[in-house]
């Protein structure tokens, strides 16, 4: 069940030139007297079950050999994936993967202060993600994959329906920006006539999803922080142009 959280910022102290600023300094509503409009920033926060947690996968093996030997390595790892997605019927639509990436570091010798020499070594990269529906398995994955010899992954949550949740978002902004409006007309003596424009910003970094750190050692007796429902934080910002009556 979605679990709502709506942070008002609310206007605060001081209004100087027609600008009203909050606790922090940013002006949060500007009333233009040439053309009888306010300006007014409305923010909002929805906190949403997380739903899903994403798994990226680097897959590095080298070998001093032979390319052939490095590229056995890596389709033996690639063989403990598989088997890892079919134990917990993770579906083919879920999981993504990068082609592997060859490369060769040639040897080198060195004479000072003593001969030292480095053979050539044979490197194979591939990335591997992967989405599993149930949260409540994510240390049990953990597990394999570090028994297994993964030691380069990251996971994080994300959400179903994310894009529902930020139109959502964009609307308690709004609702937001009209609630500061109202208050601002109501101490200037005016009523808010109709709205103008709407202009909802775009979140910095990637919204949706929070990173999630493996943890590296887990005995049976002890409790998984997954069984702690986690939350992902849906942020907006919208800028409302309002009209005030004359």
């Amino acid at each position: 069940m979605k679990a709502f959280t709506l942070i008002f910022s609310m206007i605060m102290s001081v209004t100087a030139f027609g600008q009203t600023f909050n606790q922090s300094g940013q002006p949060v509503a500007k009333i233009v007297s040439n053309d009888d409009r306010m300006s007014v920033i409305g923010e909002s926060i929805i906190e949403v079950p997380a739903s899903n947690v994403k798994f990226t996968i680097t897959l590095n093996t080298s070998d001093t050999a032979s390319m052939d030997a490095s590229y056995n390595k890596h389709r033996e790892s690639e063989d403990k994936l598989v088997k890892l997605f079919r134990k917990f019927n993770i579906p083919d639509k879920n999981i993504t993967y990068s082609l592997p990436s060859l490369s060769l570091y040639p040897g080198s010798k060195t004479y000072t202060p003593k001969y030292i020499e480095t053979p050539p070594q044979y490197n194979v990269q591939q990335q591997i993600s992967f989405i599993i529906d149930n949260v409540k398995q994510t240390t049990e994955i953990e597990e394999l994959l570090i028994e297994d010899g993964f030691n380069n992954f990251r996971s994080e949550f994300l959400l179903k329906n994310l894009e529902q949740y930020k139109s959502e978002s964009i609307e308690k902004a709004v609702a937001n920006a009209k609630e500061k409006a109202n208050l601002l007309a109501k101490l200037s003596d005016r009523k808010i006539k109709r709205t103008i424009k709407v202009i909802a910003y775009e979140e910095n970094g990637r919204g949706g999803s929070l990173s999630y750190v493996p943890q590296v050692s887990y005995s049976a007796s002890m409790e998984s922080l997954t069984e702690i429902g986690q939350t992902v934080k849906i942020t907006k910002r919208v800028s409302v142009d309002f009209e005030l009556e004359q």
